[in-house]
């Protein structure tokens, strides 16, 4: 591997913004890749974790639409989620996911040994 280390990355940058611009012939297509490009380093700089984030934006037009479906046929209304025994079960592990985190902190800082 005898490339050098500063030849890469402008013909990855190259690469991407011909893919991005030649996939439907529009400019707007290399300022998402662009912004996205960016979002991704402050990502990558704060130390965000990288998979649950592909993960939502490959599962988030499913949910959504599954969402969209499911008050379709319970007439727009929200109890549908609330009166159904597997979906009830599925948000309370959903707010012991979200909740747990947050007792844990709280017992460190009471009990701080």
């Amino acid at each position: 591997m005898s490339v050098p280390k500063n030849l890469p990355p402008p013909i990855i940058f190259g690469l991407c913004v011909v893919g991005s611009y030649a996939m439907n012939n529009s400019f707007f297509d290399v300022g998402v890749m662009l912004i996205s490009g960016i979002i991704g380093y402050i990502f990558m700089k704060l130390d965000f974790p990288a998979s649950p984030i592909i993960l939502a934006l490959i599962l988030g037009p499913m949910a959504e639409s599954n969402l969209r479906r499911s008050l379709i046929m319970s007439g727009g209304s929200y109890s549908i989620f609330f009166t159904r025994p597997i979906s009830a079960v599925l948000l309370i592990l959903a707010v012991i996911t979200f909740v747990t985190p947050l007792l844990r902190d709280l017992m460190k800082k009471k009990n701080p040994a």
